[in-house]
């Protein structure tokens, strides 16, 4: 083969990894994934994904805005996965409940977005908030009680602005079902202790999520109840939504 025939031999097929390289990296062919693992730290690439994830959530926000503005009495719900994952419209059929949960955000990004995650009539109209927070903050970042508690409450003073007519009920953290909660148990129940007294203060209810069935007898979340190691399964979320039509304070007349 002559050289220059070589030459452009090479070139054309560089030309092709590359071009398979780039689909590749956009999703348009499989194997994404697999190179993002290669030259992509873990941490960057798990940091990118719930960035966009969060995004994709508040798109759906912004677009589905207007299809509560003939509900009365919303209730509205707050948190992170365990709230995104919680099947609302299957456990609460009754159309009141408007779930606004995002996957791995932390207190402080609940606190950035509160106001468009929905419309300010809807929520003047909400009759009630369910408030699950601060379980990234503590179990991902390792935050201090004292920090997730500051989070928390700067969550609930926005919310009594927003839903002057709403009752706030602050939900308490469920553990993980891992080998890591037995480390963290002890961390864990101070931190519920804490947001119970928070909510005391602040004369709004609290419903404590750690305790049976939801949690076993060494205090972690239960395999009969959970989908991994930190998720409700759907028997897990059927005990849960049956606390909150029974403990959940006001809100429980709307959930019925």
């Amino acid at each position: 083969m002559q050289p220059h025939a070589m030459i452009r031999l090479v070139l054309i097929l560089l030309l092709v990894l590359v071009t398979i390289f780039v689909l590749s990296w956009t999703h348009v062919l499989p194997g994404g994934w697999f190179l993002r693992d290669l030259v992509e730290d873990p941490a960057h690439r798990a940091a990118r994904q719930r960035a966009a994830h969060r995004s994709q959530r508040l798109k759906e926000f912004r677009e589905t805005s207007q299809d509560f503005s003939l509900i009365d009495h919303p209730v509205v719900f707050l948190g992170s996965s365990t709230v995104e994952r919680f099947p609302t419209d299957l456990l609460f059929p009754g159309g009141q409940v408007i779930n606004r949960g995002i996957g791995g955000e932390k207190a402080g990004e609940l606190l950035e977005r509160l106001e468009v995650s929905l419309p300010p009539d809807v929520w003047r109209r909400a009759s009630g908030v369910l408030l699950y927070g601060g379980s990234i903050d503590f179990r991902q970042d390792r935050e201090s009680i004292a920090v997730v508690r500051r989070r928390v409450g700067l969550v609930v003073a926005k919310l009594k602005a927003l839903a002057p007519k709403a009752t706030i009920l602050v939900a308490g953290i469920l553990p993980g079902r891992g080998s890591e909660t037995r480390a963290s148990g002890p961390l864990l129940r101070e931190l519920n202790q804490t947001l119970l007294r928070f909510a005391a203060q602040e004369e709004v209810p609290f419903i404590q999520l750690a305790k049976a069935p939801l949690i076993d007898t060494h205090n972690r979340l239960a395999h009969a109840m959970s989908i991994d190691d930190w998720h409700l399964n759907e028997a897990g979320y059927e005990v849960l939504s049956r606390w909150l039509r029974s403990e959940g304070s006001a809100l429980s007349s709307f959930l019925n």
